[in-house]
């Protein structure tokens, strides 16, 4: 009996004419390196060897729903062609290992070397071999559901590290093309295995439900078919979002689909194999393709043509890397060359699921609000963990999805802030956060906009109300701090376990003590105190939409009386902030508010810069109304929170430069507009610095500071290493250099 690969994939319904054909992809094989010899037949086929195949293929066994004859079963038997010179091969499925050929540990070798070409066609099939299942004298394949759980998780890893290398090699343009033809016959997918991985989302092993979904996700990438990744797209929302109940498996299976969805998102191209690190570095390079037009050799060589002496690096390249990878007999790897620069392109599959989610969103929202109150007790934490995260990786920036893909996904943000409380396990209120700061993007996103979204003004609004009148900040989930020795440590699930000192023991209940004093997370204390300040720097703003425009005036007295009210419950809320931050971080009453951010975001970079320039525009945005609101002025001084951020780097310029080249944080944006407002409102800045810890010398070491910064940055503009048009930067620092310099205080 022969399987011949000769149907379209299970599941999917395609005309006639394409089962007869290959799938159409955007990949384009240009040229295979070295001489195309037949391949040496092993002892196991000599016997079976048939005539060139034009159509030439790649057969691979894997789960099926076929039943066989007991008595039938022993001369099954499947097809394997090989790629390069159209040979079939056949062979029992059932036959034993040759003692010639490699074992699965050596194929994994070889995997991890990346390349398949000296594996033989034994050990390829034996990567696949089938598991059955014998009733009432039926011998039945058996799903992969079926399978043992050594047996699948063996499989799902070599399948997985199969793609992996596929991935890595497609992102340099040159693939083992012995790699790419078993990839290619898992992407038809002729035995159904796509469809028993998505039925893994039951099974009942956090190892195997791990590996489905990565291995999933590296499918529906590899898979360039439209046509099949929305079958699998629908297939996978369909089959796994029941939301009739919540029980214990259908919360699994949300999770399962979630993740999935989580990995396509947040998708980048792999730069390099996970094993690449253990093996030289000339098998990592890819071989340049004698094509100069080709896009991969433009992004190797930085736009140089390919010239004689390149091609005879090349060539001794290939040659090591095939003294690497030939086998016993030294068959050299037969290298495949790409030239579609978009080749693994996901934009089009992070818009089609994105698409497909949005229609079940509304209806996943309402079994997540239903879910997250009972994360206290440790129910479905993973999956609501997976459904915040997959939320903020659609609405972040870095998913590069345009605002009319996200949109419907910035509804119900301020729905979702109302279930923050003290009774969430900490892991969830931290992820919630996390969601809520990524929507307020405000220095990467927000702050540079003329006007606010809606959905964004109705987030910051709930914050602010909430904290104002709803006591948010003191539903932080708290941990006990023991005062015996022990070390307290938040669990997974929100629950505190104590550990005796110098030991992984429990501290035993009867000795741990009651009388402890409750303390908060850093991590959670800087998420929250920087989405409260995000959140009154968005409301401002939404206010006062060009924070630079000087133009607007104080005359009107409608607006003034409502610039008032506004300023008294920023300024509430910011009070609230302060107080609370004393209370927590033990300092003194009459601490200035800059002391407490500097020292709270003190080891966070981009949340330290993001929260300065939240500050710095709060007090801009009511700046224009002179002497009206000297109040929160003084409150949020911006030129405080810069000196102490300059103690805290000790004055260095250096540190000031590479927050400048840096793409990390926001310094740029911050640094050009602090130098605007310090240089209209010198005298305030020069004040300022004289009262700073009452020294009079703050604002000449002050300049000097900047002054170096400025010099550095000449050196490297002159020496045309600045990576961006930095000249607004310099000229800033030049005019409030000539102001120090002619008005000194």
């Amino acid at each position: 009996m022969v399987l011949k690969k000769d149907r379209p994939p299970v599941g999917v319904e395609n005309s006639s004419k394409m089962s007869n054909e290959q799938p159409v992809t955007k990949r384009q094989r240009i040229e295979s390196l070295g001489n195309e010899q037949p391949e040496p037949e092993s002892s196991a086929s000599s016997a079976h060897i048939a005539s060139a195949s034009s159509a030439s293929s790649l057969a691979i066994p894997g789960p099926s729903n076929a039943s066989l004859p007991a008595d039938e079963i022993d001369n099954a038997s499947v097809v394997i062609l090989n790629n390069h010179h159209g040979i079939p091969i056949e062979y029992s499925l059932m036959s034993p290992i040759s003692d010639n050929g490699c074992d699965l540990q050596s194929l994994q070798t070889y995997l991890a070397k990346q390349c398949l070409c000296g594996v033989t066609d034994q050990t390829l099939k034996n990567l696949f071999q089938s598991q059955y299942n014998h009733s009432n004298g039926i011998t039945r394949v058996a799903t992969l559901s079926e399978w043992s759980t050594n047996k699948l998780l063996e499989f799902l890893s070599n399948i997985q590290l199969l793609f992996d290398v596929y991935l890595k090699q497609n992102s340099t343009g040159s693939i083992c093309g012995r790699i790419k033809d078993v990839c290619d016959a898992l992407i038809l997918n002729e035995r159904n295995l796509i469809s028993d991985i998505i039925d893994l989302s039951g099974y009942n092993d956090k190892y195997v439900q791990f590996l489905s979904r990565k291995l999933m996700a590296s499918f529906l990438v590899i898979a360039k078919d439209s046509e099949m990744l929305q079958y699998y797209l629908k297939k996978l929302v369909d089959n796994l979002f029941s939301l009739n109940q919540l029980n214990e498996l259908e919360v699994q299976k949300i999770s399962f689909t979630l993740d999935i969805f989580k990995r396509i998102v947040e998708w980048k191209d792999i730069e390099l194999h996970p094993l690449g690190d253990d093996f030289d570095e000339s098998d990592l390079l890819p071989i340049e393709p004698p094509i100069e037009t080709n896009y991969f050799h433009y992004s190797i060589n930085q736009g140089s043509s390919l010239s004689s002496a390149s091609t005879s690096d090349s060539s001794r390249m290939l040659s090591r890397r095939h003294d690497t990878h030939a086998n016993d007999a030294n068959r050299d790897c037969q290298l495949e060359h790409l030239t579609d620069s978009e080749s693994f392109d996901t934009t089009n599959l992070k818009c089609e699921t994105v698409k497909i989610l949005e229609n079940k969103w509304r209806a996943l929202l309402e079994t997540m609000k239903k879910l997250i109150p009972r994360s206290s007790h440790g129910y479905g934490e993973c999956s609501i963990l997976t459904f915040l995260s997959l939320w903020e990786s659609i609405i972040s920036v870095q998913a590069n999805l345009s605002v009319i893909d996200t949109h419907p996904f910035h509804a119900q943000l301020d729905q979702f802030e109302k279930l923050l409380s003290s009774n969430l396990s900490t892991t969830v209120y931290k992820q919630m956060l996390s969601l809520f700061n990524e929507a307020l993007c405000y220095g990467s996103t927000l702050a540079l906009q003329d006007s606010i979204p809606d959905e964004t003004c109705g987030l910051a609004h709930a914050i602010i109300n909430r904290v104002k009148y709803n006591g948010l900040l003191n539903s932080l989930p708290q941990r006990q701090q023991p005062t015996d020795g022990s070390v307290s440590l938040i669990g997974y699930t929100g629950r505190s376990v104590d550990y005796m000192h110098d030991s992984f023991h429990h501290c035993p209940r009867e000795y741990q003590s009651t009388d402890a004093h409750p303390n908060i997370d850093r991590t959670l204390l800087q998420k929250m105190v920087l989405l409260v300040l995000k959140s009154v720097a968005v409301s401002v703003r939404a206010i006062r939409s060009d924070s630079s425009d000087s133009s607007i005036g104080s005359t009107d007295a409608q607006a003034l009386a409502d610039m008032r009210v506004i300023e008294q419950n920023m300024r509430d809320v910011l009070r609230k902030l302060e107080t609370f931050l004393k209370n927590k971080m033990h300092f003194l009453p009459a601490t200035h508010f800059s002391k407490i951010l500097i020292d709270l975001f003190g080891d966070q970079d981009d949340y330290l810069i993001e929260s300065m320039v939240c500050t710095l525009d709060v007090v801009i945005g009511f700046s224009y109304w002179k002497n009206e609101f000297l109040e929160l002025v003084a409150m949020m001084n911006p030129v405080y929170i810069f000196l102490e951020f300059l103690v805290m780097i000790r004055h260095g310029s250096d540190l000031l430069l590479d927050l400048l080249v840096s793409n990390e944080t926001c310094f740029l944006l911050y640094l050009l507009r602090f130098l605007k407002y310090i240089r209209v409102n010198w005298t305030m800045f020069a004040t300022s610095c004289h009262m700073f810890k009452n020294d009079a010398t703050e604002l000449d070491g002050t300049m000097k500071v900047l002054t170096r910064l400025r010099f550095k940055i000449n050196k490297m503009v002159l020496d045309k290493q600045y990576p961006y048009d930095i000249q607004p930067i310099l000229r800033l620092l030049e005019s409030c250099e000539s102001i120090h310099e002619g008005n000194e205080l």
